[in-house]
């Protein structure tokens, strides 16, 4: 059996704290694009510091702090943030110096929450010139903690908050990629049926970076890089590489990752393979990039203009074809084809499944 990532044997894991800001922030709070609210500048400082404190007990070696952007790839507890901006916003105060705050008490005992479960304290209402006192640390923050605390409590999105194993010092990113791909199985399957649609975009991508930067940074190393190439398999890609102006993914991180890929990945051996349906629905440029096409039947008029437009002119009447294939008939062209004389072959399998050579 091949590692399967997506299941409850073999769970998907994807720490959250690798994300850049505007992808944790577009996850969090539905922020589409980098901006200057106050709100904004907040989280962002928050992240960044918290990413700071931790920079020095890293398990591959401490970073200068001097190096350190909100968007590096250091550990924080995201739920431990939420709660301490909770506090300062909500919290109020036996007096003004935040020596005692107010918290209700039920049997005795304060309710001080738990940031662990995401579940936030009470505090006493404040009075009117008097004990308690209102926060003084008040950001309005409160719409973004209500959306912050919605995503943690979310059961969807466990794969990406309940990763607390990759806490940094005990198993960083370098662990995660041994689990993806360390085995000795040739195929590593990621299966993102169960992935929530909405963030389907930012998790192509960010499996597709941590894999491409991986394969990047190591290339100098022994058994990585062109030494041991890998081969993305990019399936029903019209889902999440859809053509430019015909998306429902506003931010489109997974074309930008991917598209990456397909221009540099040769040089770090890294290929790919882009498996659709529907051709006419994918991006442009990753599809220009593509050196060898296998094209099965086709019967929509703008998926075979997509194959037409992508061959010589002199191979647009055996494109015509593609209408009348058969089953388990395909029409291969371009750079695969080592014949100079044969530009265009027909590839018949069905003789192969017959054999048991191939499954569906």
């Amino acid at each position: 059996m091949f590692p399967l990532y997506g299941v409850d044997t073999n769970p998907l894991k994807i720490p959250y704290w690798m994300l850049s800001f505007d992808e944790l922030g577009s996850l969090l709070v539905d922020r589409k694009s980098a901006s200057n609210d106050a709100q904004d500048i907040v989280l962002r400082d928050q992240i960044y510091e918290r990413k700071l404190e931790n920079c020095g007990i890293l398990k591959a070696g401490p970073i200068d702090r001097s190096e350190i952007t909100v968007d590096s790839p250091i550990p924080f507890d995201l739920k431990k943030m939420w709660y301490d901006l909770y506090v300062d916003e909500n919290a109020t105060l036996h007096n003004k110096d935040w020596n005692k705050i107010a918290y209700k008490k039920e049997n005795g005992k304060e309710i001080v929450g738990d940031p662990t479960k995401v579940i936030p304290p009470e505090f006493l209402p404040p009075g009117v010139g008097t004990s308690p006192y209102r926060s003084t640390k008040s950001n309005n923050l409160n719409t973004y903690l209500t959306k912050i605390r919605g995503r943690l409590r979310d059961k969807r999105y466990t794969f990406l908050f309940d990763v607390d194993e990759y806490d940094g010092s005990t198993r960083d990113l370098s662990d995660l990629l041994e689990d993806w791909m360390g085995h000795d199985k040739p195929i590593t399957i990621f299966d993102l049926s169960g992935i929530p649609f909405e963030v389907m975009d930012l998790i192509v991508a960010t499996i597709s970076r941590i894999i491409f930067e991986g394969m990047f940074w190591g290339r100098d190393i022994e058994g990585m890089g062109r030494q041991r190439p890998v081969l993305f398999v990019f399936e029903e890609a019209h889902a999440y590489l859809p053509r430019y102006g015909n998306t429902q993914f506003v931010t489109g991180y997974s074309n930008y990752a991917v598209r990456r890929i397909f221009k540099e990945g040769r040089k770090y051996g890294i290929g790919s393979i882009i498996v659709s349906q529907r051709p006419s629905e994918l991006d442009e440029t990753i599809l220009s990039q593509c050196g060898t096409f296998f094209s099965l039947r086709l019967t929509n008029v703008q998926d075979q203009s997509t194959i037409k437009s992508a061959v010589p002119d002199s191979m647009s009447t055996i494109i015509d074809l593609l209408p009348t294939l058969r089953t388990g008939e395909a029409i291969l062209f371009r750079d695969g084809v080592r014949e100079k004389s044969h530009y265009c072959i027909g590839v018949y399998l069905e003789s192969y499944r017959e054999k048991g050579l191939l499954q569906r």
